[in-house]
């Protein structure tokens, strides 16, 4: 395949796609005057974990891919709770708030 061809097939299937959902998502937004509040939450809580299961449960991998990533992950987690709480700690919040 060649340079130019590359450069169209990664333009139609990755970008294409998030500036007509973006054009689409301002136009609607626009037109119709959408609570951006509720948006947001319907995302957050709704359709990313739903579209994260889908991937998930529809890829392929291998058992030392898969080992890889539950490792980083888990990793990630526990580093962001040492972060947070050195950040408490630093920054001496009250415990309710250490906990929140």
């Amino acid at each position: 395949m060649s340079q130019p061809q590359l450069w169209l097939l990664l333009f139609r299937d990755v970008c294409l796609p998030i500036v007509l959902l973006f054009g689409t998502g301002w136009w609607m937004d626009r037109k119709f005057r959408f609570d951006l509040q509720t948006l947001v939450r319907l995302n957050i809580y709704l359709f990313v974990p739903a579209f994260i299961f889908v991937k998930v449960t529809q890829a392929q991998l291998d058992l030392q891919t898969g080992l890889k990533i539950i490792l980083f992950t888990l990793s990630s987690i526990a580093c962001m709770g040492v972060i947070s709480r050195l950040s408490a700690a630093i920054s001496k919040d009250d415990p309710p708030t250490r906990t929140a």
